[in-house]
């Protein structure tokens, strides 16, 4: 093979990778070595029996306004046992939603919205996905979630009180 094919193989071989990783949606972003955990949520440990497990173990809030996720099992084997999930963030949530018992991990963002992972694309797609302004909400100061039958309800409650339904919105 010619010089030039080579450099035409390489090219390819490197916008392949590329566009893998813009299609999988994840995004590699590192902690400040300096920061300290602020707030640890346990979150397969913290499971109900019928609840899909995520394959974490914890989401830390750390003192640089990121949240590192603590993997094990199939999400260690994609992402790492380590990962920066969110970044500038003021707080972090692990929720049940929805009839099936999936959870997924909330974080409010320094400018009032909500991030999320997608638990059940990853329950069942095996696929992990994050979506940011969940909701379409601004001001969002806490995470509530209540019990309505079989159906588990997440609410984002504002800073003018009001609570927002937002369960059918972590179905992304």
């Amino acid at each position: 093979m010619h010089d030039k094919g080579k450099l035409k193989l390489i090219a390819i071989c490197v916008l392949i990778v590329a566009l893998l990783a813009i299609m999988s949606q994840c995004r590699r972003t590192e902690t400040d070595p300096d920061a300290t955990v602020v707030k640890s949520i346990e979150v397969d440990g913290a499971a109900a029996e019928t609840d899909h497990i995520l394959t974490i173990n914890t989401a830390d809030l750390m003192s640089d306004g990121s949240v590192v996720i603590n993997n094990y099992g199939k999400m260690a084997e994609k992402i790492g046992t380590t990962y920066t999930l969110f970044e500038d963030c003021t707080d972090v949530y692990c929720v049940t939603y929805g009839e099936s018992g999936y959870r997924t991990i909330l974080a409010i963002t320094t400018d009032g919205t909500i991030s999320a992972l997608g638990g059940d694309k990853w329950v069942e797609y095996n696929r992990f996905q994050i979506k940011e302004n969940i909701g379409k909400l601004k001001d969002v100061e806490s995470i509530e979630q209540e019990q309505d039958g079989d159906t588990a309800r997440v609410y984002a409650v504002l800073s003018d009180g009001t609570r927002t339904d937002i369960t059918e919105d972590l179905s992304f």
